[in-house]
């Protein structure tokens, strides 16, 4: 009701309201579409039989007829909507719920890629740390740029740093359960200067691991501005 300057309360609100959803429940699939690439991934979960689900806050009532319409219904593990639970997004609840039905523990550690160059892995009901690893160094050129990729009992990390600094850049493999580092692959070496890994690296069925990598700017020309595939159980360049 803002465009009409009604706000909640006022006595034509609820009147608006209702003839807004109307109109948009009426054109739900007029020009709705999922992003670009992510049938893809769906299709890579689907592959590697890995379930996914959706949670929105959007009322069921337009939920259920959306993801139908976008061949998600039969697709999809779980649907959660805005009104499934007693509370929506950003409350945790709506997450649980998800978890439950698709028989994943929620108790389940949460990674997160820290701006003081280490990995953690977190308690998702108390924040306590429960490990953490150094990725990269501890040099003041390095920053986590990218999210963790969890995938196979592994964690994968692109190294990199400010502003396409040459440095010992690449990917590194950790332990999901006790961040050991387990593999290291440097763009130019153990001791060469390459082009920083910032995006987070994509995983096939397969288990080889795909990263993107930037400027090096002249540090040196290997594999610099490019999609590099490695083998997933040790990082080998492929």
């Amino acid at each position: 009701g803002v465009a009409f300057g009604v706000k909640p309360g006022d006595s034509r609100f609820e009147e608006l309201r209702d003839a807004f959803l109307a109109h948009y429940e009426a054109g739900l699939l007029n020009s709705t579409q999922p992003f670009e690439g992510v049938d893809t991934l769906l299709q890579g979960l689907e592959r590697s039989h890995t379930p996914w689900g959706i949670v929105t806050n959007k009322a069921t009532r337009f939920t259920r007829p959306l993801v139908a319409g976008l061949g998600l219904a039969q697709r999809a593990a779980v649907v959660v909507c805005g009104d499934t639970t007693p509370h929506s997004k950003p409350h945790p609840e709506p997450l649980l719920h998800a978890a439950r039905a698709m028989n994943v523990p929620p108790e389940s550690v949460v990674y997160v890629g820290g701006a003081d160059h280490y990995l953690y892995a977190l308690d998702p009901t108390t924040g306590a740390t429960v490990w953490r690893s150094v990725v990269g160094g501890t040099d003041s050129h390095y920053y986590n740029w990218s999210s963790p990729t969890v995938v196979n009992g592994r964690i994968y990390m692109g190294v990199a740093i400010t502003c396409d600094v040459p440095f010992t850049n690449g990917v590194e493999a950790f332990d999901q359960h006790t961040g050991n580092l387990l593999a290291r692959w440097y763009i130019a070496g153990p001791t060469g200067l390459g082009a920083a890994v910032y995006t987070s690296a994509a995983v096939a069925s397969d288990g080889s691991v795909f990263v993107t990598t930037g400027d090096d700017n002249g540090g040196s020309t290997q594999d610099a501005e490019s999609v590099v595939k490695l083998r997933g159980t040790d990082l080998t360049r492929l």
